[in-house]
């Protein structure tokens, strides 16, 4: 993963360099959207593949993070929807609330104490922490989502699922929780 983020990044010079002198206007601009779209999707989604790879469940890990980050997400949008009032970041998505966030830490809790710590390796305590990788991550992989398709001024960053946001909303907290959820795993294991 890290040879093609810098791969990445020398190709995306290269072609610069070699573009006639016009084409280079607004290089910096132009090579820092490239890297954001070489690491934001793919780079931070391998990290799911790496999860899949781990010797000890890997297989049963992915599928543990993916399902805690997706069930976070879904208990954030029907609790917050049907309750939420108080606004989490109003300027960058104003229908998440703070009720959403705190319901769907407190079920993700729960359902990861209860069958995440019935896998192989791991334990209610560890379980725990996986979930609390998740409640502070989720989030925040969800608000970087939304602050680029206001900075776009989109609402959906594409048709594929009309009236879900697109493929990217999708994942977008899974993007984030993915890293973390590798490194504590990691050192957990």
């Amino acid at each position: 993963m890290l040879f093609v983020l810098a791969l990445g990044l020398v190709l995306t010079f290269l072609w610069y360099m070699v573009a006639p002198p016009k084409a280079r206007a607004g290089s910096l601009g132009n090579i820092g959207a490239t890297m954001l779209g070489v690491a934001y999707v793919p780079f931070l989604a391998g990290y799911i593949l790496v999860i899949l790879s781990q010797a000890n469940s890997g297989r049963s890990l992915m599928l543990s993070v993916i399902g805690l980050t997706f069930l976070y997400d879904v208990a954030a949008f029907f609790i917050g929807s049907a309750y939420g009032n108080r606004p989490l970041a109003p300027t960058i998505s104003p229908k998440k609330s703070w009720e959403g966030l705190a319901a769907a830490t407190v079920v993700t809790f729960a359902l990861s104490i209860a069958f995440v710590s019935q896998i192989g390796p791991m334990t209610g305590p560890r379980a725990a922490g996986l979930a609390l990788i998740v409640c502070i991550l989720a989030p925040l992989g969800d608000l970087a989502e939304s602050a680029l398709k206001r900075d776009l001024g989109v609402k959906d960053m594409g048709t594929i699922m009309p009236g879900h946001g697109g493929a990217l909303d999708r994942i977008d907290s899974a993007l984030f929780v993915a890293p973390a959820a590798f490194y504590f795993l990691r050192l957990i294991l």
